[in-house]
């Protein structure tokens, strides 16, 4: 899986049902994309700064701990 198409397509696989209407699954193809944009900048001013290794690393670790949380949050059926 080293494209953000492949990714997209086992993500929607998982996530949208079959019968859901093309509204649907091209705003959520929108907003999967816009991520995968999000954190490509995140990146890129990352590699782009001064930082020290272990900064970016927290940047990183932080970003990780956000994604965790709203799995966390999904299974609680808090989102």
């Amino acid at each position: 899986m080293n494209t953000i198409q492949e990714q997209w397509e086992k993500f929607s696989k998982l996530t949208i049902a079959k019968d859901a209407p093309d509204i649907q699954k091209q705003e959520t193809r929108r907003a999967f994309y816009a991520g995968v944009e999000g954190l490509l900048r995140i990146q890129f001013n990352i590699a782009e700064s001064s930082m020290s290794e272990d900064a970016a690393v927290a940047i990183f670790q932080e970003i990780e701990d956000e994604l965790h949380m709203f799995a966390q949050d999904m299974r609680d059926g808090k989102c």
